[in-house]
């Protein structure tokens, strides 16, 4: 059904009918009108499906942009640690130095 023959038929369940001079009602006011907005909801989501769909893939790229930084870092870490464990002559420097270039991962992959 098109938005015309919907619109068309929410009109019509709205009339009473009449049938051997007794009136039956579809529905009362109150229930119509939650008809109604039922209605309305569904035509908004239909009508921003695309927006909602160009969103969703937005942040899954996001998330998986985020995941990336955080495997690199990770990566970066253990072969830090690496490094530490087998030079025992680690000094703070190379500390200061290794803390810098992860920072420098991170910054230069969220500022992307």
């Amino acid at each position: 059904m098109n938005k015309e023959e919907i619109r068309k038929a929410l009109r019509i369940i709205k009339e009473p009918i009449t049938v051997n001079t007794t009136t039956y009602h579809y529905f009362d006011q109150e229930n119509y009108d939650k008809l109604q907005r039922v209605y309305d909801n569904c035509q908004w989501f239909i009508n921003n499906e695309e927006q909602l769909i160009q969103n969703i893939e937005y942040q899954q790229q996001e998330l998986e942009r985020y995941k990336n930084i955080v495997e690199e870092a990770i990566k970066y870490l253990n072969d830090c640690k690496k490094t530490i464990e087998n030079d025992k002559d680690y000094e703070i420097e190379d500390y200061l130095v290794s803390a810098s270039i992860l920072l420098e991962i991170l910054q230069g992959k969220s500022d992307e």
